[in-house]
């Protein structure tokens, strides 16, 4: 049976970027999802930079590609076709991606939120990142569904975290991006965001609604207890053997409030929230890289509750 194969690299937020396309084609034509994983060794799940595959640990609707599949779908003669192409469509955007792009069966993520992708039939192997939300706004209500942890991994210290955060009053999820951030690639592109960000969403949400409580999230945890002092109850959220990324998701995710850092982790987190009153405070600068942060801009606001600071 033809199928959509997607190519799921990076991290848990890139994952679910990749999830949520892969997701809407194969309900558009009716069709089996499946996930290819190769980037991740099968001994410890991670990739050639330490990144961890999370995306199996959620209650996703997709089967692992087989390698034969995967082959079948990128041969080389493909492979230098739409090498092809892609160049033509980068110079001749209009001519040449408006009718080519959407009759490949192999497809990389060259068309900037073109949403022609939606026109693309199976069999077809997805390749790229495909950050942008209106390939898949109108099934959200099924993402919340599917990206949502599995039970059997919800273990009693990640259960007393989530009832502290459902109890409080107003929980405020706050996510730090810094070691990866920090990765030259990365650094040049997104930056590191300062602490003042953090301060001055913390004073809105406190003049919108006051006894606010803190749970902090990092992939930096010690630069954080270092630097990170505001004047709230706070509970920063360790990682142990029994708290993995994924569950730093969900607990994020559950937060009544949040103040999101520049990372796909924490936009999804806020995304897939439940809460229909929440705020989320986001960066207004999330590109360093002005061409990045010009066409970030151009965007229309995913929701007119999402606040920029």
């Amino acid at each position: 049976m033809n199928s959509i194969i997607v190519r799921i690299t990076n991290g848990l937020g890139n994952q679910m970027f990749q999830y949520a396309l892969g997701r809407k084609l194969s309900l558009i034509n009716d069709c089996p999802l499946k996930l290819d994983f190769s980037e991740y060794d099968n001994d410890n799940n991670r990739n050639h930079e330490g990144i961890e595959l999370n995306l199996y640990r959620f209650n996703i609707n997709g089967e692992i590609a087989a390698i034969s599949e995967i082959n079948g779908l990128i041969p080389e003669k493909k492979r230098i076709e739409n090498k092809i192409i892609r160049s033509l469509t980068n110079r001749y955007k209009k001519q040449v991606g408006k009718y080519t792009f959407h009759k490949k069966n192999y497809i990389e993520d060259k068309w900037k939120g073109n949403l022609n992708i939606l026109k693309a039939k199976p069999p077809l192997y997805l390749n790229g990142g495909w950050f942008h939300y209106n390939y898949f706004q109108d099934i959200r209500d099924v993402l919340v569904k599917d990206l949502t942890l599995k039970d059997e991994l919800k273990n009693n210290y990640f259960s007393e975290i989530l009832s502290a955060i459902k109890e409080s009053e107003n929980s405020i999820g706050i996510h730090f991006r810094r070691k990866y951030a920090l990765y030259p690639n990365t650094k040049r592109v997104f930056g590191v965001l300062d602490l003042d960000y953090y301060y001055r969403g913390i004073e809105y949400l406190n003049q919108q609604f006051g006894n606010l409580e803190l749970f902090v999230f990092a992939d930096d945890i010690k630069w954080v207890k270092e630097n990170f002092k505001p004047n709230q109850k706070m509970t920063i959220i360790e990682r142990s053997e029994y708290l993995t990324d994924s569950h730093d998701w969900e607990l994020l995710k559950n937060c009544k409030h949040q103040i999101i850092s520049n990372s796909t982790f924490s936009w999804w987190a806020a995304y897939l929230n439940s809460n229909i009153n929440k705020n989320v405070l986001f960066p207004r600068i999330w590109y360093k890289d002005p061409k990045r942060q010009k066409r970030h801009e151009k965007r229309k606001p995913i929701s007119t509750n999402w606040i920029k600071i």
